[in-house]
């Protein structure tokens, strides 16, 4: 069945599993074997094993059973989870089973070879935090929130272990149905993850299977896409998800081979999630804006993503729970959504304005880069003060090295046009500030490497590689008329000199390695880019090239090293020259190797004549199977951007303070070459600029528009004019929005895109009739639910929800108001404060009073974003439904069971642009030929208090199930549309969110037609001025809007 890719196609299970490339079929084939091969081991072999495993058990159980990590599952019930979940851990590295009773473990005494075979060949060693965590805990975990005391830890236990089984029976069942529709298909890929991502990016530009690219480190295989014709490998993608590989990969890495990949057109839909769980920096909370390397609208200006809560100011998916305990954990977990920052502007068009950036401005960016990239090498400042704990991780955890330069100023040059000169202005400007740089004792033993790389990824060929006319000490072996600016360096290390290395791996694990070449008692140059191979140098087969034979069993067979890596042509030239395989200097392998290694941490080195360990090529040799690629073609290059011919270019300003230049602000160029808009300037016609999307200005004099799509969003209220009259142009600047000015995506804090399938854009979609409802009824059960919801808010936005009037009604603060409405929709309809109303209704008293109805189904569990979701039915009220809504609306005055959300000031509005985004994020429907949104070209239809926003697609559809059947309802379904309406998360890297934590406080509620009160325990201050409640007059209603609107003011 999978003995060749033929095979595999025409098999069961090739119609729904695929691989990229040949190579991975064989890896899998290869641990298929031996996975059928396992019961038959020798008795060695599984005493090995057995060993192996209870001495990794018992280490387990001994030193980290204390595992807390797996009560993230839980989400909303994080800290009622770890009690329970720390002893399911134990027990399932005691016995290897979730089982929660010692009965259901009996028997089970056979390890399980999927723990076995990996690439470092038979070996039970598994990570020591392995458990089933990836299910949603949240309902196991429910049913004991009413207990006062300490729950009996065996039921939470037993509940967990049942949830777990009864969710793995559905995802099964899921996938069963989606495999029968043909709606799945799993493609298989075996390598390291940047090296994939490469390939594809070249793959999808060259149309060349076979890349160049190598597999992994460690490896000689290459990258070739040789799978299945009939479905052949994709290369760009609506959703990417990299897991948490940018806690050992590095956030930039991934972020500038990834975003290749996302899908251009529509750009708005691609989205790239990366998840971290390691803290960096001093508070983990705001590590994301450590990570980037420089200010968030100079990275996504740069590299064309931003992250999404950032530029929203909020989220849609809690992680309060982590804001909780990180300190505790020493851990933080952070899943980020990445998108192109105009993506959420329904006015920006979909062909993108040329955008450019002064040549030597670029070059001061860059630096700061830079700067921050290799902030772990300024030993200097370490020096003279003692370094944090937080600092002395940052020097170990080395994730970039002078090739990433290399690749960001590639992406960038893929991306952005230079104005006032070209890559060398920006390179010479780079490279004389690094030069410049005292604060790295290293940081000029890496220039020649630095310079080298901008030369392979074909930014720029400096100085210092161009081709010198002194002959070389290597011209006569080489045997080449023409010296090449680089040469291919291939150093065998022999396996006794990595001895160091190969003892002990679990107190060394793999430090991270570095060639030198030295010249004695002058000076050396590191090199970081290089690639070993376990093999050995051989002369390829009828030719006189230099080829490597790879050891099959890797690190566990008896071969030396082959290490290879570009250096320029100057750097050889030296006479008495010596190459160096090194261990990278940081604090703690300093201490490790330093008294072993010497200094430089050499492990092996040799001089570079020495023919037995060192080849110099103009070629990097691959495998004795393989192709050498020639030295024209080692670089990883893409064609530069091409101008489009436009009307209007943006170039993005810099500034700076004391410190590196960022982007504040950008200036659009419109030129006008037709006969009418360059006489109206002439004549000086009044020239007008106003904002009318997050990312776009409409520019217009007399009868003359146009739109102008910025790459970022902007604050167009702070926009300048420049009239060039007789040149037939006008400039638009405008400075770029931070989080919480009143530009950028404040003016739609919902936007629904405008296209084919009106999709939201920062609100994540959900399917509500697969979500556990939250079993309402006993309000002790869900004391919970106002601490969650309450945790909306920063500590800032407590203290405005707290202020005077004034201050909340202020244009700036309507999501502060909307996040109070939401946490007061929520609590009204869960019953918690002791009364659920059959209906809520949205009243803005300076507008009319109620316009909107909400008919709230039931309260849902979002497990895979840790909150809840009010699953309802919207009902707009306007001009033309009210004479077929008021005797419905009657029903609910008779029932004296409607409560009333007042609203302030602007949040009505903000409240009709989130209405669409609520309804489009759980739509089951399509909407029609004839929708009001593609009629009028606008989301929403309108934000006038008396009319409505929505369209009528969607009306009367999704209310099959029995909490919909309430009689006082009927009259209201067929107008009404399902939403899902859930908590906006302050958004914890732009706001301190210490407030989850606020104290206590005595709040007052009342119960409609009693006029009754209560007094009692609230769990959070929101709950001060949470529901108003209150009684339709019957007299009152009469035939018209108007009538209601008075009767609720």
């Amino acid at each position: 069945m999978a003995a060749d890719m033929e095979a595999w196609s025409h098999s069961r299970y090739g119609t729904f599993i695929g691989f990229s490339d040949i190579r991975t079929l064989t890896e899998v084939r290869y641990h298929w074997e031996r996975y059928a091969a396992f019961p038959g081991l020798s008795t060695n072999q599984q005493d090995k094993l057995r060993k192996e495993q209870n001495k990794l058990s018992k280490f387990v159980v001994e030193e980290r059973s204390s595992n807390q990590s797996p009560s993230r599952s839980a989400g909303l019930f994080s800290l009622e989870a770890v009690a329970p979940t720390i002893k399911l851990f134990k027990r399932y590295w005691e016995t290897g089973t979730c089982s929660a009773t010692d009965a259901g473990a009996k028997g089970v005494n056979k390890l399980n070879p999927t723990f076995v075979y990996c690439l470092a060949g038979e070996v039970f060693d598994p990570h020591y935090g392995t458990f089933p965590q990836g299910f949603p805990l949240a309902p196991a975990l429910a049913q004991f929130q009413e207990s006062k005391t300490t729950p009996n830890t065996s039921r939470q236990e037993a509940a967990i272990v049942d949830t777990m089984k009864t969710q793995f029976r559905e995802w099964a069942e899921s996938f069963r149905a989606s495999r029968a529709a043909n709606a799945v298909y799993i493609r298989c890929y075996s390598g390291d993850a940047i090296a994939f991502c490469r390939a594809l990016d070249l793959f999808g530009t060259t149309g060349d299977p076979a890349t160049g690219v190598f597999v992994s480190a460690w490896r000689g295989a290459q990258i070739n896409f040789d799978g299945s014709n009939d479905r052949p490998v994709p290369t760009t993608f609506d959703v990417i998800d990299t897991s948490n590989l940018t806690d050992h990969l590095g956030l930039l890495n991934l972020l500038l081979v990834a975003q290749p990949l996302l899908h251009k057109n529509p750009p708005s839909q691609a989205v790239l999630y990366t998840e971290t769980l390691l803290p960096v920096g001093e508070d983990a909370t705001k590590a994301l804006l450590d990570r980037i390397c420089t200010t968030v609208p100079t990275f996504a200006t740069l590299l064309g993503l931003v992250p999404r809560a950032y530029v929203s100011g909020f989220n849609s998916q809690s992680n309060t729970h982590e804001l909780m305990y990180s300190d505790h954990l020493q851990q933080y977990h952070e899943r980020v959504a990445w998108v192109d920052p105009a993506g959420g502007d329904s006015n920006s068009p979909r062909h993108k304005c040329q955008l450019s950036i002064n040549a030597a401005d670029l070059g001061h960016v860059l630096f700061g880069f830079y700067d921050k990239m290799f902030a772990s090498e300024q030993v200097m400042n370490a020096m003279f003060a003692k370094p944090s704990r937080s600092q002395l991780l940052m020097m170990e955890n080395v994730h970039y090295h002078r090739e990433t330069i290399g690749a960001l100023m590639q992406h960038i040059k893929r991306r952005i046009h230079l104005v006032n000169g070209g890559w060398d202005v920006v390179a010479d400007e780079f490279l004389e500030m690094v030069r410049m740089d005292g604060s790295r004792l290293v940081g000029m033993n890496n220039f020649q490497d630095l310079c080298l790389q901008l030369h392979l990824f074909g930014v720029y060929t400096p100085d210092v590689l161009e081709s010198d006319p002194h002959p070389l000490s290597y011209r006569i072996s080489l045997r080449q008329p023409d010296i090449s600016p680089m040469f291919c360096v291939v150093f065998t290390i022999p396996r006794r000199s990595l001895r160091i290395l190969l003892t002990d791996r679990s107190e060394t694990g793999w430090p991270i390695l570095q060639c030198l070449l030295s010249v004695p008692l002058t000076h050396s140059n590191a090199f970081s880019a290089i690639h070993p191979i376990w093999g050995k140098c051989t002369s390829a087969p009828s030719s006189s090239r230099i080829c490597i034979e790879e050891d099959e069993q890797g690190v566990n067979g008896r071969s030396g090293l082959v290490v290879s890596f570009w250096a320029s042509s100057r750097t050889l030239e030296f006479a008495g020259s010596s190459v160096s395989l090194c261990i990278k200097s940081t604090p703690q392998s300093t201490m490790r190797f330093v008294q072993e290694l010497g200094m430089e941490l050499a492990m092996f080195t040799a001089k570079l004549d020495d023919k037995q360990y060192v080849r110099i090529l103009p070629y990097r040799p691959s495998l004795v199977s393989g192709q050498s690629p020639n030295v024209e073609s080692v670089a990883i290059r893409f064609p530069d951007p091409v101008p489009t011919p436009s009307r209007v270019s943006i170039v993005a300003n810099t500034g700076s303070g004391n410190g590196p230049r960022y982007v504040i602000s950008f200036t659009a160029r419109v030129d006008f070459d037709f006969h009418t808009a360059q006489k109206a300037l002439l004549d000086g016609a009044e020239v007008s600029a106003v904002q009318i999307g997050p990312c776009t200005m409409k520019l217009s004099f007399e009868d003359h528009l146009h739109v102008i799509s910025y790459p970022y969003p902007i604050i167009g209220d702070q926009y300048r004019l420049r009239i060039a009259r007789k040149s037939h142009y006008v400039e638009v600047i405008v400075p770029v929005s931070e989080p919480l000015d009143a530009g950028g995506y404040h003016l739609n804090i919902g936007p629904v895109l405008n296209n084919d399938t009106h999709t939201t854009w920062n609100i994540h979609h959900v399917s509500l009739n697969r979500m556990p409802p939250v079993k309402l009824g006993d309000p002790k059960k869900l004391r919970w639910l106002n601490p969650h919801v309450a945790s909306q808010l920063s500590n800032r936005e407590l203290g405005i929800r707290e202020n005077d009037s004034t201050v909340k009604a202020e244009a700036i603060n309507t999501l502060v108001n909307i996040k109070d409405s939401i946490h007061a929709l929520t609590m009204t309809a869960s019953g918690e404060q002791g009364f659920k109303p059959l209906a809520i209704g949205l009243s803005e008293p300076d507008q009319g009073g109620i316009n909107t109805i909400i008919l709230a189904g039931a309260l849902r569990y979002d497990l895979a974003s840790a909150t809840v979701i009010v699953d309802c039915a919207v009902v707009p009220l306007f001009r033309d439904a009210m004479p077929a809504l008021l005797p419905s609306i009657q029903k609910l005055v008779n029932a004296s069971s409607v409560a009333r959300i007042t609203t302030i000031a602007h949040t009505m509005t903000a409240w009709k642009k989130l209405l669409p985004a609520f309804v489009e994020r759980c739509r089951t429907w399509s909407h029609r030929e004839n929708c009001e949104y593609a009629a009028t070209g606008q989301i929403p239809l309108s934000t006038v208090a008396n009319e409505n926003p929505l369209c009528s697609c969607g009306q009367n559809i999704g209310f099959d199930g029995p909490e919909w059947r309430v009689s006082e309802w009927e009259g209201f379904l067929p107008f009404a549309t399902r939403a899902a309406i859930s908590p906006l998360f302050a958004v914890s890297y732009i706001e301190t969110m210490t407030g989850v934590a606020q104290p206590l406080t005595t709040v007052k509620t009342g119960t409609a037609g009693t006029g009754a009160s209560s007094q009692r325990k609230a769990v959070n201050p929101l709950q001060k001025s949470s529901v108003l409640l209150f009684d339709l007059p019957t007299s009152r209603l009469a035939g018209s809007q108007e009538g209601l609107s008075e009767s609720v003011m």
